[in-house]
């Protein structure tokens, strides 16, 4: 198990590199264990929540992107990225597919 920063460190350049390799698809369960490695009862403020739930979005997760919206912290979900990936999960949720492009 590691610490809250460690695990922030290793979640930036991991994203990163999966980005950039186009593997969308690995972000999803690469988010969730990495989450699960965190030994601090909080994850750090720097956690990519919106790449989280976008990730389970674009894998049609949809459940698993509810989930991750549950464990954003209050004081992060004003984020306008945040909002945006929300309000795209509730579109589809909806299945309001013209709200997709919406959103």
């Amino acid at each position: 198990m590691a610490a809250a920063g460690d695990v922030a460190l290793d979640v930036n350049q991991q994203v990163r590199q999966a980005l950039q390799a186009g593997a969308f698809d690995h972000l999803a369960p690469l988010l969730d264990d990495l989450e699960l490695q965190v030994t601090e009862p909080f994850l750090p403020s720097t956690w990519p929540w919106a790449v989280h739930l976008l990730a389970h979005i674009y894998a049609l997760r949809l459940e698993d992107a509810r989930f991750v919206w549950r464990r954003v912290p209050e004081e992060q979900r004003k984020n306008p990225e945040l909002q945006a990936a929300l309000a795209l999960l509730q579109a589809l949720w909806n299945k309001d597919y013209e709200g997709t492009w919406v959103a």
